[in-house]
């Protein structure tokens, strides 16, 4: 019987098996401290090799172009080197200009096993002098760049006897800045200046497009009608964050009635059931204004498809940030997490709602199971009706925003 390798089963094996080793880890680094009278290792002039780690959060990895991309600028003879799961490799391709990518596949325990072992034994060959371990959490992200060979390493603090103690370029994670800034003072520790692209967006080719557009009117596009991107789904990091069906049902109702324009459906392979089962909950009227693209498209061709929407209606989650970056306009929905933190910075082109209640953010630093103090009812969401979607979308259309 295979064992399914989901997020749970991870953070389960994470934190009692990665708590073990980061312990005895943590204490082999504090005598190594002591006998060196706590002396912190001097910053490599010239590193060879840099090694840049990132696991989960779409969005987070989106938000990281400027940090990772200026790595190469301050210090143009090192060796990039990214390392993450199968699911961020077309992204990461994408977004940043780094020698190698590393991948560690999770798709079951065997093979993840297989290749953190590969990892480890290749990693010390890399001649990695520094590592950036960019999860928030993760104690195998910590694992992994202690044992690069890394002699300055940078992670987020955590008042943790077992992170503290490996981690020799300590971060604050500042929880009234926002992702990006907070990825500038992680460039700060290795004497990088991070600067954000004036222009941000990727480029599709119009091969690309054209396919694209042939995508789309095989599943019922004119060709003309403008189109409203919906994002139903959110990462299985929260699953609270999404919005409730019946919601989003609503809306659909209400756009539906748009002449000239349809209604995009979009998600990734792994969330073409939870979009199917809204789009099959439509009336025969309502599907006749829906393009259903739910595993439609690659991440190449998703980018194009944004260049193509008027506007993109979306949870908190990775496609926000990619239409983000693309210039897309955004309505957003927010309150597991706040959008202080990963909201766009533009607040004209992108209109985030969020409630603010007390118990948000509940996705933080020192606990990722969003939803924890609710269990799972997410009131913050509920509490955003879609009349407030709808009369903000209608007024876009209608340019009286």
């Amino acid at each position: 019987m295979r064992v399914k390798f989901d997020f749970e089963l991870m953070q389960f094996l994470d934190h009692w098996l990665g708590v073990f080793i980061c312990f005895f880890i943590s204490l082999w680094e504090t005598l190594v401290k002591l006998l060196s009278f706590g002396k912190k290792p001097a910053l490599v002039k010239e590193p060879r090799g840099i090694l840049v780690l990132k696991w989960f959060g779409l969005g987070s990895i989106v938000q990281m172009r400027g940090l990772v991309n200026s790595l190469r600028k301050r210090y143009p003879k090192a060796k990039v080197i990214f390392v993450t799961f199968p699911n961020n490799k077309e992204l990461v391709s994408a977004l940043f200009s780094i020698n190698e990518l590393l991948i560690v596949r999770n798709k079951n325990p065997l093979l993840f096993l297989a290749d953190t072992f590969k990892l480890l034994l290749i990693l010390p060959f890399k001649k990695i002098d520094i590592a950036i371990d960019l999860e928030f959490f993760s104690k195998f992200s910590t694992i992994i760049s202690y044992l690069s060979g890394a002699s300055i390493r940078v992670g987020f603090y955590l008042p943790s006897f077992w992170r503290r103690q490996i981690l020799t370029h300590p971060v604050y994670y500042n929880y009234f800045k926002h992702i990006t800034d907070i990825y500038k003072m992680a460039g700060k520790t290795i004497d990088v200046q991070v600067e954000e692209a004036s222009d941000s967006r990727i480029y599709s080719s119009q091969d690309m497009i054209e396919k694209v557009k042939d995508k789309l009117k095989k599943h019922g596009w004119n060709g003309r009608d403008r189109m409203i991107g919906l994002n139903v789904n959110a990462g299985e990091l929260a699953y609270c964050r999404r919005w409730p069906r019946e919601y989003f049902i609503e809306l659909i109702e209400g756009l539906s009635n748009l002449q000239g324009f349809v209604i995009a459906l979009v998600g990734s392979s792994g969330e073409k059931e939870y979009t199917n089962s809204i789009y099959e909950s439509l009336n025969n009227k309502q599907k006749e204004k829906i393009l259903n693209t739910a595993g439609v498209f690659t991440l190449p061709e998703f980018i194009a498809f944004l260049d193509l929407l008027f506007l993109m209606i979306t949870n908190d989650s990775g496609p926000l940030h990619l239409a983000v970056m693309q210039g897309v306009p955004t309505i957003s929905i927010w309150g597991p997490q706040t959008p202080l933190l990963y909201g766009a910075k533009d607040k004209k082109k992108h209109k985030e709602f969020y409630v603010d209640p007390d118990c948000s953010p509940c996705m933080n630093i020192y606990r990722t199971n969003g939803g924890y103090f609710c269990n799972n009812e997410a009131p913050c969401i509920k509490a955003i009706l879609p009349k407030e979607i709808l009369e903000y979308a209608l007024g876009l259309v209608k340019g009286r925003v």
